[in-house]
């Protein structure tokens, strides 16, 4: 037994389509590298040196109070730090935390499409 769904739930025709083709022009992932943590970090980078320890990094992304950072925002920070940077040792500080480099790769540093104020 199917059920015809009417309004805005219902599936667009092809003819539909045809009307909206600005969406066929817009690039694949549009965001990419925009988020408020992959900004910060690249920041960081910039602004620091060209090797990172991840304190400085973790005090980049959380400027304000880094003592209440919870275990979640430091899971995304490692998970950013994985995509567009490359760990390259241990630091000698308390803890020993990575540094960090970003990698080689030009799409990866630098968002696409309309230009970003760093």
């Amino acid at each position: 037994m199917s059920t015809l769904i009417e309004g805005p739930q219902r599936a667009k025709t092809a003819s539909e389509w045809r009307k909206l083709q600005n969406l066929r022009l817009r690039p694949h992932a549009p965001a990419t590298g925009r988020g408020r943590l992959q900004r910060q970090i690249r920041r960081c980078f910039i602004a620091l040196s060209p090797v990172v320890s991840s304190s400085r990094v973790y005090d980049w992304s959380n400027p304000r109070n880094r003592r209440h950072m919870t275990q979640r925002h430091r899971h995304s920070v490692w998970r950013i730090l994985n995509e567009i940077a490359e760990p390259v040792g241990h630091s000698r500080g308390p803890g020993r935390p990575w540094l960090w480099r970003l990698r080689d790769d030009p799409a990866l540093t630098a968002p696409t499409g309309a230009s970003v104020a760093y």
